[in-house]
């Protein structure tokens, strides 16, 4: 699966949201026609019935003429005068051609008022014309959706389908070239998949940005729907009762029914629809009016319940952690105002939906996540407050690291281990959150031997382990915040072997299969050299079998990353060397690990006479140390 998974999934329920929007504003459209052809219709009769009358009246008014009865004669006339005043109350649109042009001097109607008729019916008819046409181009616009989601779907049940394929093949304790073999086979054809889709439909940002124009243009076409049912009701005050239109500003539950008895609105479906359409239009506005909107937004339970399901999250997830600003990876820099207002406004709203919670079970667990990613968030904005000062000049000591951030994040790494809380931290944030605090630690402090740091650093290394295991989505999102993986990579240079081992749990999931981004951010952030030039000073068996499991996933990724191994004094002589490496547990990692790394570069080293002939050091590692992998190594759920 692609890093598009996500953002796939938040376009599929809007797209359904707007299939059931345009499915409701096609009845509309058939309601309003047909009630703006009655009410023609209607006008048509009432005019041919006043013209009949007026003529009866013309033809009495020369017969008393005649007779000389002038008193009868001038009550016809006021009646006359009557009749016609009201017809142009009634039926005169007040956006037609200047009526009292067509009148004689003595203010009697002429005969060929015809022109208020038709002045109405082409209004009617362009209105009506108007309406179809943008009703054409939304459907339009609909299919296309439609139509790539479903060749998504596609694609994506075809790399389900092979990563399946995948999971289910027996793990052996030996290495086996048959198995080997099938498994690069179905690596070939995901990737094959992955190329298609790419040439189809392109990356995930050009998917995003056609997805966001689509929505930009269906915004317009509500908006000139709007537009167009406003003249309508200015041309017929009537036609109020046929066209609807909903302030998108007012509570959906008062809505206008469509017809004078649906007067039971659906309150849970227009919020829904309402949320939708807000979404689509927030996507492209300023963070700081995007934050204000969803808090204002969040203010009673229901609506936090119809912006969780319409997807508001992510978006304020984006608010919280968004894109990195600038090449440190800080997000938002000194100069950008609002940033960190927005951010406040984004966390009170995401406060306000996880306590609207409805279900009580994942309440009290997403509350208790949301206690330590609060504080782990405050702790990161006190930081970044003090680096922004630094950069404008300021001077002073860095934030002393409190215990009590030591213990959110030691209470999130355990959290992290059962599966339900970690579906609660993907929800929250969580991931985006721990690599935030990693990477605004290690900016403060750099390199350091506090107890205190290096604790902190251990926890949230064995948390993103735990939230990067197995999850496709997870390795892409923490791959793209470049900041937080040079803040990873840096701590191979530690003399914490600890962390050592914690750092290459991470490296070895994000580098199993790693998408094309994933692997591109893995080799510029030299994870290849850090990782290799680790290895040999480690100095037991638990950090050696970490380490060389992420070289032998990195080693498979390029060229670049097997040239990189060799290009680190002793590395060839060291790999060489594990392969007679002899532990207490008689386990067969560290063997396996070296030997597949070799084998991966050896088609690199077929080509390199220096490479051939390095020397061979031997493995530094303590035989018999036997540690393994437990409680303290995450990376095996």
């Amino acid at each position: 699966m692609t890093s598009s998974v996500a953002p796939y999934e938040q376009l599929v329920r809007q797209v359904e949201a707007l299939k059931a929007e345009n499915s409701h504003l096609r009845q509309e459209l058939r309601d309003n026609s047909s009630h703006l052809s009655k009410l023609e219709t209607e006008t048509s009769g009432m005019k041919e019935v006043l013209k009949h009358l007026q003529g009866k009246l013309e033809q009495e008014a020369r017969m008393l003429v005649s007779s000389g009865q002038t008193e009868v004669l001038e009550q016809l006339k006021a009646l006359q005068v009557d009749i016609t005043s009201l017809y142009n109350l009634k039926f005169q649109p007040p956006a037609l051609g200047p009526e009292p042009a067509a009148r004689t001097p003595e203010g009697s109607p002429v005969h060929g008022s015809g022109p208020s008729k038709d002045g109405f019916g082409e209004l009617s008819r362009a209105t009506i014309r108007l309406l179809e046409e943008l009703d054409r181009e939304r459907c339009f616009l609909l299919n296309e959706i439609e139509k790539e989601e479903k060749e998504k779907l596609w694609y994506y049940s075809q790399l389900q389908g092979l990563s399946k394929r995948l999971d289910e093949l027996p793990h052996v304790e030996t290495f086996s070239m048959q198995m080997d073999l099938i498994r690069q086979q179905l690596e070939f054809e995901a990737q094959h998949i992955r190329s298609l889709m790419e040439e189809r439909f392109g990356t995930s940002d050009e998917m995003v940005q056609r997805a966001q124009i689509r929505a930009s243009r269906l915004e317009q076409i509500d908006k000139e729907l709007l537009s167009a049912q406003d003249r309508v009701q200015q041309t017929e005050p009537q036609a109020l009762l046929a066209v609807k239109s909903v302030p998108l500003e007012e509570d959906p539950e008062t809505e206008v029914p469509t017809h004078p008895g649906d007067g039971a609105p659906q309150p849970g479906n227009s919020k829904v629809e309402v949320v939708f359409w807000l979404l689509s239009m927030l996507a492209t506005r300023d963070q700081e009016d995007t934050a204000r909107t969803l808090l204002a937004m969040s203010s009673s339970p229901e609506s936090c319940v119809a912006m969780r399901r319409s997807g508001c999250l992510p978006l304020l997830l984006q608010i919280l952690h968004g894109t990195e600003a600038e090449a440190g990876g800080r997000p938002g820099t000194p100069g950008a105002p609002g940033a960190k207002d927005a951010r406040m406004r984004a966390n009170a709203a995401l406060h306000n939906i996880v306590f609207s919670q409805p279900d009580q079970g994942l309440a009290r667990k997403e509350m208790r996540v949301l206690h330590v990613l609060e504080q782990i968030r405050a702790y990161c904005e006190t930081c970044w407050d003090w680096l922004r000062a630094q950069d404008g000049g300021a001077g002073g000591s860095p934030v002393p690291i409190e215990p009590q951030i030591c213990q959110a994040t030691c209470a999130v790494m355990k959290l992290s281990f059962d599966e339900e809380y970690r579906r609660a931290m993907n929800e929250l944030g969580g991931l985006q959150a721990v690599a935030e605090l990693l990477q605004v630690d290690y900016e403060m402090h750099k390199m350091t031997r506090d107890p205190l740091n290096l604790a902190l650093r251990r926890y949230a290394g064995m948390t993103l382990t735990n939230l990067t295991f197995g999850d496709v989505a997870n390795k892409a999102t923490l791959c793209a915040r470049r900041g937080c993986m040079e803040a990873i990579v840096a701590q191979l240079a530690s003399e914490s072997e600890e962390l050592h081992q914690v750092v290459s749990s991470i490296l070895r999931n994000l580098s199993w299969r790693a998408d094309i981004n994933s692997k591109k951010v893995l080799r510029e952030v030299g994870s290849m050299t850090a990782l290799m030039q680790c290895v040999l000073r480690a100095s037991k068996e638990s950090t050696l079998k970490s380490v060389l499991s992420a070289l032998w996933n990195l080693s498979a990724h390029s060229t670049e990353n097997k040239a990189a191994i060799c290009q680190v004094d002793g590395a060839l002589g060291f790999l060489v060397s594990t392969l007679t490496y002899k532990c207490q547990s008689n386990s067969l990692a560290i063997i396996e690990s070296g030997g597949g790394i070799l084998r991966n570069v050896s088609s690199l080293i077929a080509t390199r006479e220096d490479y051939r002939s390095a020397p061979a050091p031997p493995v530094t590692g303590t035989p018999g140390s036997g540690l393994g992998l437990g409680v303290a190594d995450p990376a095996l759920l």
